[in-house]
């Protein structure tokens, strides 16, 4: 999959998976900082509502410090009841249920979004259109996602919901 900067229209990399030929979009580095000088008056909630897709941000501690209305929608809550959750917790993981609950169950080891974030925390670096899962009650959600560390935060972009083999004309995510 080739990852096309969305603003400025330039090559940014080859991504995972690889055998996939078409482009996805993201953006690069000087078109996010022309974005970023652009934007100093916005407030961060207004930025956030500049996404059409769901985007959660969340601290060291991964807990949900703000989402946009597209995750709210996505997660089924007001922001009220999600702000402070832990991301499985707010996305209803049925791992986050079990003892020791969300990022301290054996299943929490190899969870592909809070791998993710931590990842992001820890390289300081941001991520294009990963593929992490989530199950919950309603089954297994795979989507797209990227990630940008921004001062000690981690922004979560749900760019695409996946569709499983078998599931044409349905939309999967558990919580969509």
């Amino acid at each position: 999959m080739h990852l096309i900067c969305s603003y400025c229209g330039r090559y940014i990399k080859e991504k995972k998976p690889y055998e996939v030929t078409r482009a996805t979009h993201g953006i690069c580095p000087e078109c996010y900082l022309s974005l970023m000088q652009k934007n100093e008056s916005l407030s961060y909630d207004d930025y956030l509502e500049t996404f059409a897709v769901p985007v959660l941000v969340v601290d060291a501690a991964r807990r949900i410090t703000a989402a946009n209305q597209a995750a709210l929608a996505m997660v089924g809550q007001p922001a009220e009841r999600v702000v402070g959750l832990l991301g499985g917790e707010a996305m209803e993981c049925l791992h986050a249920r079990l003892p020791g609950g969300c990022g301290q169950t054996t299943h929490c080891e190899t969870c592909t979004i809070k791998n993710l974030v931590m990842r992001t925390m820890e390289q300081r670096k941001s991520f294009h259109n990963e593929v992490v899962s989530i199950v919950t009650g309603r089954g297994k959600g795979d989507f797209l996602v990227s990630t940008l560390f921004h001062a000690g935060l981690v922004q979560i972009v749900f760019e695409a919901s996946l569709l499983h083999a078998g599931e044409a004309g349905q939309r999967t995510g558990g919580n969509r």
